[in-house]
């Protein structure tokens, strides 16, 4: 493959990785802040409405964790 001579430098390679790494990073912290006010959604609803189909993802999730 030609690149047009056009040969990152290890710095530059070095700054692009560490701007993944930075991007990734903070995707990961907004999952996981919205994985948290999902999990609250869940229990609200599960204990608001028992007969609902979220105690059955409850269920799942505590067997799940049982087995960590």
């Amino acid at each position: 493959m030609d690149t047009g001579g056009d040969k990152m430098s290890y710095t530059e390679k070095m700054d692009v990785l560490d701007l993944l790494i930075n991007i990734l990073r903070e995707h990961e912290e907004k999952l996981d802040e919205l994985v948290e006010r999902l999990e609250m959604v869940v229990d609200i609803v599960a204990k608001n409405y028992p007969d609902t189909p979220l105690k059955d993802i409850e269920n799942m999730e505590a067997e799940r964790d049982k087995g960590l």
